[in-house]
């Protein structure tokens, strides 16, 4: 076919362009979940790494580099020394042209309300880099925990399941960076979630452009979603063939599989070592026969405009997001993300509450004089609704799970933290959580109780959160053992109260989880003539 051929011509093009340049670091992204994270996320409010966008992941292990690169001690934080001195043992300058093996494993066991269940992880891992330019890159996963997720939808055997966690081809050409294939993208500032993009869904499999511009970095996705089928929809009232409105009650008809698509772009602005500020904007669609659509493929449209104009069907979010750092030892952040705001009041559907999210919060190092502690407070919430539509194939969910915060919609939550480097290895950490859930969720249909107004001039406004107010009280600690950069070692144990569980008055729940486990992270190169472990 025409389109195959000429594909596959520009692609050994750019692969000859890569191959034409042999020195450099590797533009690997960094697993979301990477312990590297949390020192960084540390090293930002003790005043290092504030060159990086910290508000834009998942890093590549080439920005990492470049970043400690610019790390000069000050000699008055011993525990930002050890930091630095961590990260640089896991991220020296690796070969310019190499093929890299590893592993990940990790082996966890947890005992959980007075029942031991031995639980673990197994990742994959190689990648090809030629140069600080191309980046090939796969990894797999085997996870013994995702048979107990009740909203994993894969398939599972012998008590695992697994997945391609990441497969993607990178180029950097100048300041443009290229990337196609699986991996993550998480946007915003908070440290317990964020709104728009998080790490709680799998990786997206993507289209992404990045432009750097000095201290602007602009970035646009594009990103095929899984697909739903009237089995995953079966809640649905069905009496049509679209979506119809009989005596105020909203119906949605599936009669083969429906199609997702998520676009989005964002803008980040380092202003200055002491704030970066970034504003994103996504839009998730699709249905029977939909595919790609051009407008929503032109990373410089708004996509809100584009959907009011063509008459489209799409769950548009804004999102902005900034972080801030006052003074010596202090950090300051927040996001908001606005789903839908109705301005007009004149007919029912303009009833609809405001859907909209918010995190706010802040890290202080070295409190009351304890040098080697960091402690932390935010608050989050989202509104009955967000993220939800009367169409399912476009609530912002991907494999069954919210896309933004973590808990979905209709709640608020409060953490209080507290950590501390008890030696140079390891790391202590209290926390305090609290929730409160109300009846409203994402996995349910959308809802449409301001339908029933008589009257539009009555306006309509509910509580927040909605209905019946589950209340959970959530005290954890962790130990965390890092021995050098293959052998980690942790311990953790959580209480959870809960008041009117599940919703419901005077249903009451407790339950507590602990576990200890271990994990190994293995690499090994073979590049020109000179193999080498790490």
């Amino acid at each position: 076919m025409p389109f195959i051929k000429n594909y596959c011509l520009i692609l050994a093009a750019i692969i000859g362009v890569a191959v034409s340049q042999l020195s450099g670091e590797t533009r690997e992204s960094v697993p979301i979940y990477h312990w590297a994270y949390d020192i960084i996320d540390e090293l930002t409010v003790r005043g290092y790494f504030r060159d990086l966008n910290l508000i834009n992941r998942p890093f590549t292990r080439w920005q990492i580099v470049k970043s400690l690169e610019k790390c000069e001690y000050t000699g008055d934080d011993p525990v930002a020394e050890s930091l630095i001195e961590m990260l640089r043992e896991e991220f020296y300058p690796e070969p310019a042209k190499k093929l890299k093996i590893g592993a990940y494993l990790q082996q966890d066991g947890i005992f959980e309300d007075d029942e031991f269940k031995p639980r673990g992880i197994a990742v994959s891992k190689i990648s090809c880099s030629i140069g600080e330019r191309l980046t090939i890159y796969n990894s797999m996963r085997l996870d013994q925990y995702l048979p107990d997720d009740p909203y994993y939808i894969g398939k599972h055997w012998r008590g695992f399941s697994g997945y391609s966690e990441q497969a993607y081809i990178n180029l950097r050409m100048g300041p443009v960076s290229f990337q196609f294939g699986r991996d993550w993208q998480v946007w915003g500032s908070g440290q317990r979630a964020h709104l728009l993009f998080s790490d709680n869904s799998q990786p997206f499999d993507l289209g992404r452009l990045k432009v750097y511009l000095g201290n602007f970095t602009f970035t646009a996705t594009s990103a095929q979603l899984n697909s739903i089928t009237e089995s995953d929809t079966n809640y649905v009232n069905i009496i049509g063939v679209d979506t119809v409105i009989v005596d105020t009650i909203i119906t949605v008809v599936y009669p083969s599989e429906r199609r997702r698509f998520l676009a989005s772009h964002r803008i980040d602005w380092r202003v200055s070592e002491k704030l970066q500020v970034g504003v994103s904007e996504a839009v998730l669609y699709g249905g029977e026969n939909r595919t790609f659509e051009l407008y929503y493929l032109n990373p410089f449209l708004f996509y809100h405009s584009e959907q009011q104009n063509q008459e489209s069907e799409g769950n548009t979010l804004v999102g902005a997001d900034f972080l801030f750092f006052p003074g010596k030892g202090w950090e300051v952040y927040g996001e908001v993300l606005v789903d839908d705001w109705q301005f007009d009041k004149s007919k029912a559907t303009d009833l609809e509450p405001p859907e909209v999210g918010w995190i706010v919060g802040c890290r202080k190092s070295a409190p009351l004089g304890l040098s080697r502690a960091v402690v932390s407070l935010e608050y989050s919430g989202v509104t009955n609704r967000t993220y939800n539509t009367l169409q399912p194939e476009q609530k912002f969910m991907h494999q069954n799970k919210p896309i933004g915060h973590w808990m979905g919609s209709d709640f608020d939550l409060w953490s209080i933290g507290m950590t501390e480097w008890l030696t140079p290895k390891i790391r202590g950490a209290l926390s305090f959580t609290f929730i409160r859930k109300g009846e409203g969720d994402i996995y349910e249909p959308f809802g449409t109780e301001f339908y029933s107004v008589p009257d539009v001039s009555m306006g309509y406004s509910e509580p927040f959160p909605t209905g019946i107010i589950e209340r959970t009280y959530k005290p954890a600690f962790e130990l965390w053992y890092h021995l050098d950069r293959k052998w980690d070692f942790r311990f953790k144990g959580e209480y959870s109260y809960i008041e009117n569980y599940r919703n419901i008055q005077g249903e009451d729940n407790d339950s507590y989880r602990l576990s200890i486990g271990a994990s190994l992270d293995v690499e090994y190169f073979l590049c020109l003539g000179n193999n080498r472990g790490k």
